[in-house]
């Protein structure tokens, strides 16, 4: 637990002269989508909804797949991964101390996205203490539904080039092929089918059913076993395809 906290505040050390920055960069595309589709669909309510929720999501994905197998695949290219392990830390804890540091930078970012999506599309969101808790494992379970995906690419790609379009190509294809922007139902059957086994799938329900207040608890109980489904899968992803010596 120190060690991996030490990590965080490793990682979080080269934000502290960018906070400012990352935060623009991680706001910019989620706001401009949100202010692009309710400009072009007019949309109020459930499509209202569907927009925030895209945009919490295309930016959750993005840190998990993107973000997270760029920055680990930099430090293997230039033997930043050596001098992790010669402090005896483990890659479950090198991992984590990325990520969560990660997640740390993007909490700002979330929460200024779902406020000002909410005032853009006029949707009045009860936030209370079950909010956040609901939000804080939603995004918690999301994370880690992804998180080995992106590891994985990042340790194993061939190079910066290999490894932005893999994890390019996974990003684009998760926020293609799941109904972040939209629910299930419209998408046809062999597609609907995909969607269906897609985590990025049911981490979006899940937002889906929280910023709209209906819950049914059918597919509560399914979306968040898929997730935990999606998270142990990740820890066996990570344990089978990185290689580590401490």
């Amino acid at each position: 637990m120190i060690k991996t906290l030490a990590l965080i505040r490793l990682f979080l050390y080269p934000y502290k002269n960018t906070f400012l920055s990352s935060t623009f960069n991680i706001l910019a595309l989620p706001i401009l989508m949100m202010v692009f589709l309710s400009l072009i669909t007019g949309q109020s309510g459930r499509g209202a909804v569907n927009i925030l929720v895209g945009s919490l999501s295309m930016s959750i994905i993005s840190l998990c797949v993107n973000n997270l197998a760029m920055k680990i695949n930099q430090l293997t290219e230039f033997s930043g991964i050596d001098f992790f392990m010669s402090f005896n830390v483990s890659k479950a804890q090198f991992i984590y101390g990325t990520l969560i540091a990660d997640i740390l930078v993007y909490i700002p970012g979330l929460i200024i996205t779902l406020i000002f999506g909410s005032l853009l599309l006029g949707l009045n969101i009860d936030v209370g203490f079950y909010f956040v808790v609901f939000f804080a494992l939603t995004v918690f379970l999301f994370v880690g539904s992804l998180r080995g995906f992106g590891a994985v690419i990042g340790f194993r790609a061939n190079g910066v080039n290999d490894c932005s379009a893999k994890s390019s190509a996974l990003n684009f294809s998760l926020i293609l092929l799941s109904p972040i922007f939209f629910s299930t139902d419209v998408l046809p059957g062999v597609l609907r089918y995909i969607a269906q086994v897609l985590p990025t799938t049911h981490g979006a329900t899940l937002l889906r059913m929280l910023l709209s207040g209906e819950l049914h608890y059918n597919q509560l109980l399914i979306s968040f076993s898929v997730l935990v489904g999606y998270c142990i899968l990740n820890s066996i992803l990570i344990k089978l395809f990185i290689k580590w010596e401490v």
